[in-house]
């Protein structure tokens, strides 16, 4: 898990209204209605919202408090409709404040960690799951449907793994470049499957437009001739089982549909990519050096903290 910064999520409260509309514009979904999507639930209304109360409790632990994070998780719960509010205390003490004060969901991370736990239904919502289940579901959406499509991968961390997982089970075809090739050894592995997802039902309903089987297959015939603009065949890649190539190299420039879960900013430029790019990053920091982000920033969807604590709110109710 990247650590984040306070200059990462110090403006988040303040621009909670304007990601908001970037993402309803990008997906057709707002925030709320994306992350209920992604944990497989109806959505909630505020009014709704407001029965459920909710405390992050800091934790000092490790490198200590991130400057703001508190607030800014607090800042989307609250966005969100739910009561939510900060113990003063930290740690164990910050815990025993928080359900003293009949919290039913804890927020609350250290430097390997970040979780939301009900206090009522013991259930657990990791921030890995929720950002792999809203931007595979927000990914989705910006294409109209995953099933059949190619996806280039960058990154194949703890996170990758998880989006990976999402990702085929949506039905895409993915293409997967780590530099470090180390971390993509395990896909070259000759088992019938070493992935799995707890979620199909949820991410087959989160597309911004109904796509019929029919559709889909045909889309994907017509795309099976530009495979290696992603695939990268032509460049030595080994093709893996279930949908799955390992690159070994990056095919710049890149197009169609990429999910970033690097750890690794501003290594991209305007040239590296073309016009018909859409993007999903979770990733920190941004693989999008400044200039190419302004340019294809109606493209790309990308925050620090907002989808992952949004999403695991949901999964926690």
């Amino acid at each position: 898990m990247t650590r984040l910064t306070t200059d990462w999520v110090k403006p988040i409260a303040q621009n909670l209204k304007e990601y908001d509309a970037k993402i309803t514009k990008l997906t057709g979904m707002d925030i709320s209605s994306l992350a209920f999507c992604a944990a497989g639930k109806q959505v909630l209304s505020k009014a709704e919202m407001k029965n459920h109360k909710v405390a992050v409790v800091r934790i000092s632990t490790g490198k200590g408090v991130i400057g703001s994070f508190a607030e800014s998780v607090a800042a989307v719960i609250r966005y969100m409709g739910a009561e939510v509010f900060i113990p003063e205390a930290h740690d164990v003490a910050g815990i025993h404040e928080a359900i003293s004060r009949d919290a039913e969901i804890l927020f609350m991370a250290d430097d390997d960690r970040f979780i939301a736990i009900n206090t009522k239904t013991g259930v657990v919502s990791e921030n890995d799951d929720a950002i792999a289940l809203g931007y595979v579901v927000a990914l989705s959406a910006m294409a109209e449907g995953l099933s059949g499509k190619e996806v280039l991968q960058l990154g194949f961390g703890r996170l990758g793994q998880k989006t990976l997982e999402r990702l085929l089970y949506e039905g895409a075809v993915v293409s997967v470049y780590d530099k470090d090739s180390r971390k993509t050894t395990s896909l070259y592995d000759d088992r019938e499957t070493p992935l799995q997802c707890d979620n199909r039902e949820a991410l087959s309903k989160c597309s911004k437009k109904e796509i019929d089987n029919s559709a889909d297959n045909e889309n994907a015939k017509n795309q099976k001739n530009d495979k290696d603009k992603i695939s990268g065949k032509s460049k030595g890649d080994d093709i893996c089982k279930n949908n799955v190539h390992v690159l070994t190299q990056l095919p710049l420039p890149l197009t169609g549909l990429i999910m970033d879960v690097t750890n690794e900013g501003g290594f991209l430029t305007v040239k590296d990519l073309s016009e018909d790019i859409k993007i999903v990053a979770p990733g920190l920091p941004l693989l999008l050096d400044d200039e190419a982000y302004m340019l294809y920033n109606e493209k790309v969807m990308h925050d620090p903290l907002q989808t992952g604590v949004a999403v695991m709110l949901a999964m926690s109710l």
